[in-house]
C-alpha cells in the first residue's frame, strides 16, 4: 500500500474517531433539554415492566403520556426545556418533568425512527439554539403557537413532527398534523414559509 494511501486511511480514521468522541450523548438518569416542543395528554397509562427496571413490579404507572402521532392537547412542554430521562423502554421515552413521570411513545409507523434515533431527535445535552429565528418566531416557539408565515424550521421546533404515514417527507410543502384523534389538517407551504392550514 503506497504511503499516500495509509496516510488517507489514517486521516479517516482520525476524523471518524473524533466525530464519535465528540457527538453528545443523551445518557439515562441525566438532565437534557427538549428539541422541539411537544404535548402530554392528562392521562395516565399502567405499562408492563417485566425487567425490572422501573420497578420491583412487573406493572408501573406513569403520570402522562405523549402519543407517536403527536397531538397538540392538554399540556404543552416547550422546546429547551430540561427534563431528565428515566428510561428508553422498549414501549417509549420515559422522562421526568415538574415532578411528573411522562412516556413518549414510539410507534415506527408515525415517527418513522428506532427507539434510540428518537431519543436523539427529541431529547438532547444542549438547548437548541434559536437565534438564527426572528423574534416574532422565537416568541412562536416558546408557546407552541403557530402562524402563517412561519419557517418549516420554525414550525418543527414550535409543534413537533409531523407523523411520517401521512408526512412521509418534510421536502415537501404539505404536512398533516393532528390536533386530537379526529381532528388533523393540512399545513400548506410555499418558499419555506406556512402559507395556509386546511381541514
Amino acid at each position: 500500500m503506497s504511503k499516500i494511501c495509509k496516510l488517507i486511511m489514517i486521516l479517516l480514521s482520525a476524523i471518524v474517531i473524533t466525530g464519535c468522541v465528540n457527538e453528545p450523548k443523551v445518557k439515562i438518569k441525566e438532565k437534557v433539554y427538549t428539541q422541539v416542543g411537544m404535548w402530554y395528554l392528562n392521562k395516565s397509562v399502567t405499562i408492563i415492566d417485566t425487567s425490572n427496571v422501573l420497578s420491583d413490579d412487573d406493572t408501573i404507572t406513569i403520570d402522562k403520556k405523549i402519543p407517536s402521532v403527536n397531538y397538540s392537547r392538554d399540556v404543552f412542554i416547550p422546546v429547551n426545556t430540561a427534563v431528565t430521562i428515566i428510561d428508553n423502554h422498549n414501549i417509549g421515552i420515559i422522562f421526568e418533568y415538574d415532578g411528573k413521570s411522562i412516556v413518549l411513545f414510539n410507534k415506527k409507523a408515525y415517527t418513522g425512527l428506532n427507539q434510540d434515533n428518537l431519543l436523539k431527535r427529541m431529547f438532547a445535552p444542549t438547548p437548541v439554539d434559536l437565534s438564527s429565528f426572528t423574534d416574532a418566531e422565537q416568541i412562536l416557539i416558546k408557546q407552541g403557537t403557530v402562524e402563517l408565515n412561519m419557517s418549516k424550521e420554525a414550525l418543527i421546533l414550535s409543534r413537533g413532527y409531523p407523523p411520517i404515514h401521512r408526512t412521509p417527507s418534510l421536502k415537501g410543502n404539505t404536512w398533516r398534523y393532528w390536533e386530537a384523534r379526529f381532528n388533523s389538517r393540512n399545513y400548506i407551504f410555499k418558499d419555506n414559509k406556512l402559507i395556509k392550514l386546511q381541514n
